[in-house]
């Protein structure tokens, strides 16, 4: 009987967060199907392999090489999908693999397409869908390209709004019924305290701490760290320049910082840190605020005392 013979199950997903729509199958989806195939043939499955977030343009995918393992091993006979182009996208090397898999013994399943990779027929129409899958593939990487240029062209910066821009409303919606985003537009009084930021910390020294000190302030809500603000104060965007890839477009309207100042924010010289050591007894050192400019505190301890103490070179206190 069939049971004796153990194939293993795999599903795979490019990008699983708000995916929808007719085009997306979900892994609960492609193992009901895989399941079914394997009660109706009465094989045993063996075990159901699963890659989330990952591209069916690669062949290197963790769960997928672990399954490949158990069919050289002998674990298992072969590998079930849903459907061919969950196996992969890259027609070449879908191919060479399931050739590899078959020398080792093994056999592809694809249920949906339901090929009998037997006969010549067989293989040449796995071929011919593998490239259609890897076609499915480039054009859809084209229609991102297009869509980002498209964005900058008008304005539009895809993502979270940074600090110091609104965006504008356009009264439209998605295909999928989402908000359509508009383009971007300065919000004057938290662009100035960017500017003052970039300001800060464009005259060195111990300007960038000044800088994350004054926007903690500024901006008391969110998390202002070093990190944070290096990031903030290294993007283009606040000179008014939106970039993807080789294609860039300035918007004298978006601009918070002129080129000078934006340049010496991130080449002045700075003074050297002192790494103030994590020291025990201090579990709330870089995590408490200062209660009047809400900079981080650090810990200090002397032969007679031990405290915490404000490092912003600005605070009254």
């Amino acid at each position: 009987t069939n049971k004796r013979i153990t194939y293993d199950g795999y599903s795979r997903v490019s990008q699983l967060a708000g995916r929808s729509g007719d085009s997306f199958i979900s892994p609960a989806v492609q193992e009901e199907k895989v399941r079914g195939w394997a009660k109706l043939h009465d094989i045993t499955l063996g075990r159901m392999f699963e890659d989330l977030d990952v591209s069916g343009g690669t062949m290197d995918r963790p769960a997928f090489n672990e399954a490949l393992e158990r069919i050289r091993s002998g674990e298992s006979k072969g590998l079930v999908v849903a459907k061919l182009d969950r196996f992969g996208r890259n027609a070449a090397e879908a191919d060479a693999t399931i050739k590899a898999i078959e020398a080792a013994g093994g056999e592809v399943v694809s249920v949906a397409e339901q090929l009998d990779t037997r006969t010549p027929m067989g293989k040449a129409m796995r071929r011919i869908m593998l490239t259609f899958a890897e076609m499915e593939l480039d054009q859809r990487k084209d229609d991102w390209l297009v869509a980002k240029r498209r964005a900058v062209e008008r304005g539009v910066k895809p993502g979270v709004v940074p600090v110091g821009y609104t965006r504008e409303p356009t009264g439209r919606t998605t295909r999928r019924g989402a908000p359509e985003m508009g383009p971007l537009v300065v919000h004057e009084q938290d662009a100035a305290h960017i500017l003052r930021a970039f300001e800060l910390s464009a005259g060195g020294g111990d300007g960038l701490r000044a800088a994350v000190a004054y926007l903690a302030q500024a901006f008391p809500g969110r998390q202002m760290t070093v990190t944070v603000v290096e990031k903030m104060l290294a993007s283009e965007l606040y000179t008014g320049t939106l970039r993807h890839g080789d294609f860039v477009r300035h918007f004298p309207e978006l601009e918070v910082v002129d080129r000078i100042t934006f340049d010496f924010a991130q080449h002045a010289p700075r003074t050297a840190e002192r790494r103030t050591k994590l020291l025990p007894g201090f579990p709330l050192s870089h995590i408490a605020t200062c209660a009047s400019c809400g900079g981080p505190l650090t810990a200090q301890e002397a032969r007679d005392w031990r405290a915490y103490r404000c490092r912003n070179p600005l605070c009254t206190e």
